[in-house]
């Protein structure tokens, strides 16, 4: 303002000077040839002259330079200058120049603000879709690369739990306690999605699919395994009502979350999955290779019928794990591997008859393989916690403990190195757990039975049958100092 004023003057100046007369008294015409006189005369003559001079050389000072420094100031925690202001370089500034806009000013960052979204968006909404779309979370990860987050965003009762989502991941990003803001999204994708349930062509569409799945991977997250079971019941009876799952045969996104969500809840509820594996749309598991030698658990672990398949295609997932594993850097950031090789694999161990009392009797090998299965779940659940998916296996310790104890092998070669194997897995899983001194003892105990000195020879033995570097180390550590321990209170000896 102060500017347009001193501009305002100085024109008024110029423009009083312009209109001025002098009037130079002359008592001789020799006075005219003065010096001073004719200064003066030039002077006035040459006034509009000066002036223009000057005008061209303030312009060239006073050329401007725009800077867009917010990104600056938000990466130094300074406050960001308002809009209105201009960063100039010049000793003179202009106000009439339109300031630079940020691209933060559109409330977009990884969310687009020109998509067109089943909600009114606010910037806040924009920032939730931006959280989906960031790398905090490997289950938002994979979810997006699967196309789930397609399908939501042409639903309201879908997005708004989505959002739901994001909100409550943040949250617990800050260790804060639950928003008013996440139970406000939730309970308006409740009433969105009671509305469609009330439809008779509605309530068995997509669009109700999708929303119950996402209620479904919001449960999984947070570890309502109730309320996953619940959203998977509701899934079954609405699919069954629909036609079964050939009615999913157009949504290719929507079977395989199904599916996912399906064997979580098996898993940790400890009960065969409902559905099964969409084979047509998974990538095919390579086959066995000939000249290759499987792991020992492929065929010491094998009785029942499908247990041949079921470890053979452990086997080869594992095999390609340790193959990305050392050879791609950012292989643990990619949870699409796991939900697209892993989870077939855990749902084939998960739908294996456990072995009756009757079996047993006929064939005492199948304790073998139920040790086995159970100890693969376990193994499997540990990589998947190295994708970011930390789902508890603690239901299952106790049935490997029941399992081992009754172990009967009949002197099956090479049962040694795979019963090592499964104590291992069952140790390191039941760190923190009432059972885990008694796995500590048994282990102590077979690893003094088998002639081991050192703790790189059990585990060079032990990693023969199944193992993935950069998953267990942590877990080695502590139970190297525990066997340790128990080694020393029992044979007075150093195991190194």
């Amino acid at each position: 303002m102060g500017t347009e004023e001193n501009n305002s003057v100085e024109r008024d100046t110029q423009s009083a000077s312009l209109t001025e007369f002098k009037f130079l008294n002359f008592t001789d015409i020799n006075q005219i040839s003065d010096p001073k006189a004719r200064k003066t005369i030039r002077s006035h003559a040459q006034y509009r002259v000066q002036q223009d001079l000057r005008s061209k050389r303030r312009n060239q000072k006073t050329k401007n330079v725009i800077l867009d420094t917010s990104s600056l100031f938000q990466s130094q925690g300074q406050a960001e200058p308002s809009s209105c202001q201009i960063s100039q370089i010049g000793e003179y500034q202009q106000s009439d120049l339109m300031p630079m806009p940020h691209p933060s000013d559109l409330g977009a960052g990884r969310s687009n603000p020109f998509m067109k979204y089943p909600i009114d968006m606010n910037l806040r909404a924009h920032e939730l879709i931006d959280h989906l779309n960031g790398d905090t979370c490997a289950m938002f990860k994979t979810m997006r690369q699967a196309g789930f987050f397609n399908l939501v965003y042409s639903d309201e009762a879908a997005f708004r739990q989505v959002l739901c989502t994001s909100s409550s991941h943040m949250t617990s990003l800050r260790n804060e306690a639950p928003s008013s803001e996440a139970l406000s999204l939730s309970t308006n994708a409740i009433v969105s999605l009671n509305r469609k349930l009330t439809d008779p062509v509605l309530r068995v569409s997509d669009g109700v699919i999708v929303t119950v799945l996402a209620f479904g991977c919001h449960a999984i997250m947070f570890k309502d395994f109730h309320g996953a079971l619940t959203h998977l019941n509701g899934l079954t009876e609405i699919i069954r009502q629909n036609g079964g799952l050939a009615s999913l045969g157009g949504n290719p996104v929507a079977r395989i979350l199904l599916f996912w969500l399906d064997v979580n809840v098996a898993f940790v509820t400890d009960r065969p999955p409902r559905f099964p594996p969409p084979t047509d749309i998974l990538p095919p598991i390579p086959a066995i290779d000939t000249t290759t030698s499987p792991a020992e658990v492929v065929f010491l672990a094998c009785v029942t019928p499908g247990a041949v398949d079921t470890f053979s295609a452990l086997y080869m997932i594992n095999r390609l794990m340790v193959f990305k594993a050392a050879s791609q850097y950012l292989f643990w950031s990619e949870g699409i591997f796991a939900g697209l090789h892993i989870m077939p694999v855990l749902s084939k161990l998960l739908s294996l008859d456990p072995p009756s009392t009757k079996s047993f009797a006929s064939h005492p090998n199948c304790i073998t393989q139920e040790a086995c299965r159970i100890g693969a779940m376990l193994y499997l659940a540990a990589v998947r916690r190295k994708f970011g998916v930390p789902l508890p296996g603690k239901i299952y310790i106790p049935k490997l403990k029941s399992a081992i104890q009754a172990w009967d092998v009949s002197g099956a070669p090479g049962s040694d190195s795979v019963l090592l194997w499964v104590l291992l897995i069952g140790c390191m899983q039941a760190l923190r757990h009432e059972e885990y001194p008694w796995f500590v003892e048994t282990i102590t105990a077979l690893i003094s039975k088998l002639g081991f000195v050192s703790w790189d020879a059990v585990m060079a033995l032990a990693t023969k049958v199944l193992w993935v570097q950069g998953v267990f180390e942590i877990e080695c550590e502590e139970l190297h100092q525990d066997v340790s321990i128990a080694w020393w209170n029992l044979y007075h000896r150093v195991f190194p």
